[in-house]
């Protein structure tokens, strides 16, 4: 359903799409176009990086963005009681931002299910843009540093990571690549961002089971639970990773209905493609 919709996005581009805006990033051309109720990112390629449903700003049109949080709202609600900090990596066009934004707002300041989201990206002309045109607010702070140097220097603590990081088509070079000393410090910098019940979700795109294999290899290092799930309708992958043993998904499956009613997202749906590694000991 999700490669439909980019192929459409992508059709209406060259028949009938508004171009609203454009900038020059480092070494292309970042557009926003916009045709109905859709408006998206477009950076090239045959990938969409972002897209905004202006009927409802805080839907999560893509289905990984979907398999993400979900994963990650169910596995804190049976961790730990708390999800107040959440990190996340690869700002692009503001979606999981725009989601947050609407719970919040809909929320009582006493309410304590109030969630700060801290949000990080390299690419600040897409940023400039998508704060112009997705629907974020102007004066939403988007740190301007890459992933990796902002886990390596930074000191505060996260209950939750969302990790969106792509060059192009292709995940970002930090989420494989070792580091000289056998492992990858993308992964253990990450889990010192986090709470002991700290929990991570990574949006893949693998070029080959090796590389998937060398991904495993560097995060089960570190990270205690794993567990990883198909995309309906794309090529990616959704690695979801614990730093506390994962309770198995019969367990999670549990949580679903109430975490529904919270969320208002389709958790049963989601989180029925997952299947788990066994827990590091």
């Amino acid at each position: 359903m999700t490669e439909n919709l980019i192929a459409q996005l992508l059709s209406a581009q060259q028949n009938g799409a508004t171009l609203l805006g454009a900038v020059k990033g480092s070494d292309n051309l970042i557009e926003v176009y916009q045709h109905h109720n859709r408006r998206w990112i477009y950076t090239g390629g045959e990938s969409i990086q972002s897209t905004l449903d202006l009927d409802t700003p805080d839907y999560l049109v893509q289905t990984y963005q979907q398999v993400m949080l979900t994963s990650l709202l169910c596995l804190k609600e049976q961790l730990s009681e708390t999800t107040r900090r959440i990190l996340n990596l690869g700002f692009g066009g503001g979606a999981f931002e725009r989601y947050f934004i609407d719970k919040n707002v809909s929320k009582s300041e006493a309410n304590n299910e109030h969630v700060e989201v801290v949000s990080v990206d390299a690419n600040a002309p897409l940023v400039k843009l998508a704060q112009q045109y997705m629907q974020i607010p102007a004066k939403w702070p988007v740190v301007i540093d890459s992933a990796e140097h902002y886990l390596a220097r930074g000191k505060s603590i996260f209950d939750m990571i969302l990790c969106d990081l792509f060059v192009g088509q292709n995940h970002a070079p930090c989420l494989r690549d070792a580091d000289g000393k056998g492992g990858n410090d993308f992964y253990r910098n990450a889990a010192k961002r986090l709470t002991d019940s700290g929990v991570m979700a990574i949006n893949l795109a693998p070029e080959s089971e090796a590389e998937l294999m060398t991904i495993l290899h560097h995060a089960r290092q570190t990270f205690c639970g794993a567990m990883i799930s198909g995309v309906s309708g794309q090529s990616n992958l959704v690695l979801v990773l614990s730093k506390q043993p994962m309770p198995d998904i019969e367990q999670l499956m549990l949580k679903t209905t109430a975490c529904q009613q919270q969320w208002s997202l389709d958790f049963a749906s989601m989180l029925s493609g997952f299947k788990q590694f066994p827990n590091k000991i």
